[in-house]
C-alpha cells in the first residue's frame, strides 16, 4: 500500500508538472574531499604546514604536464625551485598571517612555458591552497597589443620629429644655411655629438677615384666642411651605394668614416 501510495504521488507531481524530489544529500563525513577537488577545472596544490606538498589536482598536473607523483609528498621548496624573490615573499607571507595573495608566474613547476595566475590562500588548519589558472593566452594578447601600442608610440614621436623637422627647415632662406639646420635638426633628434652632409661624386675618367666632399656639418664635423676625400670603403659609399641606413658602433664609425 506504501509503495502504491508513493507511485500515485509520484504520478500526481508528474501530472502538475511539480519538480521530482532532490536526491537524498550525503552527510558530511561520506564525502569525497579528493574526488570533489580533483573535479575542480582550475589547478590546485595543496601545501600542508610542514611545507610537504600534500595533494594536486589532475586539472594542475594537465595544465603543467607534470605526474603527480613528482610532487605528491615532496618538500614545496624543492618541487617550486624557481619560484622568483616575490613569490616566495607572497607564500611566505600567506602562511605567517593567512592573507590571500595573488601574483602572475611564468610556468611554476612546469615543462612548458606559460603564464598562469596564482592565489595562495591559508586554510583553518594551517595549509596553503594555490589556485591557478593558465592565462598564457590573454598574456600573449596583452604582450601582442602592448607592442602595438608601443609602436604607435614610437610613430607618433617620429611623426613629431619630422613634423619639427619641417617647421625649421621652412624657416631657413638658403640653400647652405637649409643644409646647416639639417646638420643641426640631426644632433639634436639623434642625441649625436656631430652630423653631415656629403656631395658624392662618381669618378668620369680612368684613374679617378669616386670622390666625396662634405658640404655641411655641425658639432665637431663643422671644421671639415669643404674637405674632400677618396669614397672606396668609408661607410658614405656603402650608404650611398646600397641607398639605405647603415648602422654601426662606435668603434666602426671612428675606423671606417674616412679612409
Amino acid at each position: 500500500a506504501a509503495a502504491a501510495a508513493a507511485v500515485a504521488a509520484e504520478s500526481d507531481a508528474a501530472r502538475h508538472g511539480d519538480a521530482p524530489p532532490s536526491p537524498p544529500v550525503p552527510p558530511p563525513e561520506d564525502l569525497d574531499a579528493a574526488a570533489a577537488l580533483g573535479a575542480v577545472p582550475s589547478g590546485l596544490i595543496v601545501v600542508a604546514a610542514d611545507w610537504h606538498i600534500a595533494f594536486v589536482n589532475d586539472a594542475w598536473t594537465r595544465m603543467m604536464r607534470v605526474d603527480s607523483r613528482d610532487f605528491v609528498g615532496h618538500d614545496f621548496w624543492k618541487a617550486f625551485p624557481a619560484l622568483t624573490e616575490a613569490e616566495r615573499r607572497a607564500v611566505l607571507d600567506t602562511m605567517a598571517d593567512g592573507v590571500t595573495r595573488r601574483f602572475r608566474a611564468e610556468s611554476p613547476g612546469g615543462r612548458i612555458p606559460g603564464t598562469f595566475d596564482v592565489a595562495v590562500a591559508r586554510d583553518g588548519g594551517g595549509a596553503l591552497v594555490f589556485d591557478v589558472h593558465d592565462v598564457s593566452a590573454a598574456a600573449r594578447t596583452e604582450a601582442t597589443e602592448r607592442r602595438r601600442q608601443e609602436e604607435l608610440d614610437d610613430r607618433v614621436e617620429e611623426n613629431e620629429s619630422l613634423r619639427e623637422l619641417a617647421r625649421a627647415l621652412a624657416a631657413v632662406p638658403d640653400s647652405g644655411a637649409l643644409l646647416e639646420t639639417l646638420c643641426d635638426v640631426a644632433i639634436s633628434q639623434c642625441h649625436a655629438s656631430a652630423s653631415l652632409v656629403a656631395l658624392v661624386r662618381s669618378a668620369t675618367t680612368d684613374g679617378e677615384e669616386d670622390e666625396g666632399t662634405i658640404v655641411a656639418g655641425a658639432g665637431r664635423n663643422h671644421r671639415l666642411i669643404g674637405a674632400s676625400f677618396p669614397l672606396a670603403g668609408t661607410l658614405i659609399e656603402r650608404a650611398a651605394r646600397g641607398r639605405d641606413t647603415i648602422v654601426t658602433t662606435g668603434s666602426e664609425t671612428r675606423s671606417e668614416y674616412f679612409r
